[in-house]
């Protein structure tokens, strides 16, 4: 981010001369006095009498119009879909492959979670810790808690479809993040891992049309609520109605089965059409969903890990 927020870190320097000025005016001048002297103190008390109250220099206080000039450069870079650390997760995720690809061709024999392990070391120190972010306040830091979680979830997630489970983890003290990496048993073969001496390209399997039903449900998009209602890309549906937008959506008919034997009553009946009970099904549809590079759910992943 060295070349990006520049009239933020052109205001902090200027802060950082004012506050330097100002702290030398009151600094003592006899040895006696030095050396009783609290300049931690009296630096941290002109530091807030700077920052957030009214003085000769800020009419409102250096952190109102901090705030205002960090922000005001926020919204630019994120109108312009520009990355920098804690953009915002429509941003990351939309050039996620182009940064993939640049990373790659700076390390030719890197694979993709080298690059996953590499975003998250970025993310990996607290919160407000560097700039631009340094001094944050709570709403600040709060909606950058929330863009971390979201965009280190996305990065997990992408970690699945290269092999590798991550556990992540966040320091209770300082807010830090770490993370433990391990190899997932029993995956699907997959291009991703080729070795590096045969090199064939897998296709997606043909699309069933159980296989369409069961990759809505390996994403989440697709779950049963309360009442005996089915919720469908964030929208409530009846039974009914859910097999007709189904239908309409996916083109295709044999909907009904698949979601009495999924979301119906577990029975020896219903278990050929289970999609969370049925382990062919299951491995399947995770085989389907990883060639297509379409992300899911963790709980459905541990239906895929804990297979025979």
């Amino acid at each position: 981010m060295d070349e990006l927020f520049e009239k933020t870190k052109e205001f902090l320097g200027k802060f950082e001369e004012i506050l330097n000025k100002e702290f030398e005016k009151n600094e003592p001048t006899t040895l006696v006095a030095r050396e009783e002297y609290d300049y931690v103190g009296e630096l941290d008390y002109l530091f807030n009498e700077l920052w957030e109250k009214e003085s000769d220099y800020y009419l409102f206080g250096a952190g109102h119009q901090y705030e205002n000039i960090r922000n005001c450069e926020l919204k630019e870079l994120t109108d312009k879909g520009i990355y920098f650390r804690f953009c915002k997760f429509k941003v990351y995720e939309k050039i996620y492959k182009e940064r993939l690809s640049k990373f790659q061709e700076i390390y030719e024999d890197a694979e993709e979670i080298d690059f996953i392990e590499n975003e998250l070391e970025a993310f990996s120190k607290p919160i407000g810790s560097e700039e631009p972010f340094k001094y944050s306040d709570i709403k600040q830091k709060n909606d950058l808690t929330f863009t971390r979680k979201r965009t280190v979830g996305f990065l997990v997630q992408q970690a699945k479809t290269t092999g590798y489970n991550i556990i992540v983890s966040v320091n209770e003290v300082d807010g830090a993040l770490s993370y433990v990496k391990e190899k997932i048993k029993n995956i699907p073969h997959s291009t991703l891992l080729e070795s590096n001496s045969t090199i064939n390209e897998t296709k997606p399997p043909k699309p069933f049309d159980y296989l369409k039903i069961g990759a809505l449900i390996a994403q989440g998009k697709l779950i049963m609520i309360k009442g005996g209602k089915y919720q469908y890309n964030g929208v409530d549906f009846n039974k009914q109605d859910i097999t007709k937008q189904l239908e309409s959506d996916l083109k295709i008919k044999s909907i009904r089965q698949y979601i009495e034997g999924t979301f119906g009553p577990d029975t020896d009946s219903t278990l050929s059409n289970d999609f969370l009970r049925n382990k062919k099904k299951i491995k399947n549809i995770v085989e389907y969903c990883l060639s297509c590079d379409i992300a899911i759910t963790k709980d459905y992943q541990s239906l895929y890990d804990d297979l025979d």
